[in-house]
């Protein structure tokens, strides 16, 4: 029985080691992705990961402190991407094909309540309206002054008109102060209905068919520009500013109540479609079909495994996981009082197994 126990856990790590040489192990990882896929992933979502365990689950990621120095490796992992962005001489045109920019701008120009908001709060702000000040005092003394509807009847400011506007000002520093006088009571009064008129009037231009055009311009205008040229147009310092104030919004707002609503939303409306379906099939309308899956899998599997078996790794960690199991069967001659399992005979101190001498003649 001992005898037979020992040959049983030999052949039982030879299996293993089999099954993860550097050329088996596609196949062992393909088979493995399979059984899950299979069997565990033949039952319904819910009753895997019922919904109230994911919602908790993702309100406490949410919620948990990241790691120090997060902050930092991801703005070195921007700054990173910055600069290799800059040095890119291909241009916009040729990375963004037309039907990707033409789906961005139908995404764009669907927004039409946003779109209105927008136009809303813009055309109240102080800002614009200082703008529509500045546009309409300057455009009217211009006028005033260059097409004569002033000056023209001052008697010998013909002359004087013909000269420019530099003249008239030089020679009549009054009439000057005087057309910025009128001006400036006139553009007070009228500002707030130009400004009206300019929100009706942008309600109206801005249409779809106009922002198509604008987005074709912005096509016309950009599309041959190199990557790298664009990306220069983001300063380091301020990327870095934005970074890190996108990490502290999120740091503020990750255990607000509104993120735990919308966490719960999600996970409903998600359940309410998938809840019922099985795992797998869940996970391959995700995209993570069992042979994407096994491919990256061996893909990431493989290199370690060829490192595990050359060194010896791969058989000790075998021998350590089955022997757990065979130390405890009565009899097993590599048992000890600590449930370790010892190399058994011809075996090296790595645990691999040591050439066999040939019998002496």
């Amino acid at each position: 029985m001992d005898e037979h126990l020992a040959r049983l856990f030999e052949a039982h790590v030879r299996y293993e080691l089999d099954r993860w040489r550097p050329d088996a192990v596609g196949g062992t990882v393909a088979e493995e992705v399979g059984a899950w896929f299979d069997g565990p992933g033949t039952a319904a979502l819910s009753a895997v990961v019922p919904p109230e365990r994911a919602r908790a689950w993702l309100r406490e990621v949410a919620a948990r402190e990241p790691a120090d120095g997060v902050l930092e490796e991801v703005q070195w992992a921007v700054r990173a991407a910055h600069e290799s962005l800059a040095q890119e001489t291909g241009t916009l045109a040729d990375e963004v094909s037309r039907e990707r920019y033409d789906q961005w701008v139908a995404g764009a120009v669907g927004m039409r309540r946003l779109r209105a908001e927008a136009v809303g709060q813009l055309t109240l702000s102080r800002v614009y309206a200082d703008l529509i000040a500045h546009v309409l005092y300057h455009g009217l003394k211009n006028y005033a002054l260059a097409e004569n509807a002033v000056v023209r009847r001052i008697p010998g400011a013909s002359s004087l008109v013909r000269m420019g506007q530099s003249a008239v000002r030089s020679a009549t520093p009054r009439l000057e102060a005087e057309i910025d006088r009128r001006l400036l009571a006139f553009v007070a009064d009228t500002v707030a209905d130009t400004v009206g008129d300019s929100r009706a009037f942008l309600d109206e231009m801005l249409d779809d068919a106009m922002l198509g055009t604008v987005a074709e311009e912005l096509r016309a205008t950009n599309g041959p520009r190199a990557v790298g040229e664009l990306a220069a147009l983001l300063e380091e310092e301020s990327l870095g500013g934005v970074v890190a104030a996108a990490w502290d919004t999120w740091l503020d707002v990750r255990t607000s109540p509104v993120v735990g609503r919308v966490i719960d939303a999600v996970v409903e409306q998600f359940y309410a479609a998938h809840g019922d379906e099985p795992v797998a099939d869940v996970v391959t309308a995700l995209g993570l079909t069992r042979e994407s899956v096994a491919g990256a899998l061996a893909g990431v599997a493989g290199p370690l495994v060829e490192a595990a078996v050359a060194g010896g790794h791969l058989e000790t960690y075998l021998r350590h996981r089955l022997g757990g199991f065979y130390a405890g069967q009565a009899g097993f001659p590599g048992a000890d009082p600590a449930g370790a399992v010892r190399p058994s005979p011809g075996t090296g101190a790595a645990g691999r197994r040591s050439p066999r001498r040939p019998p002496a003649s």
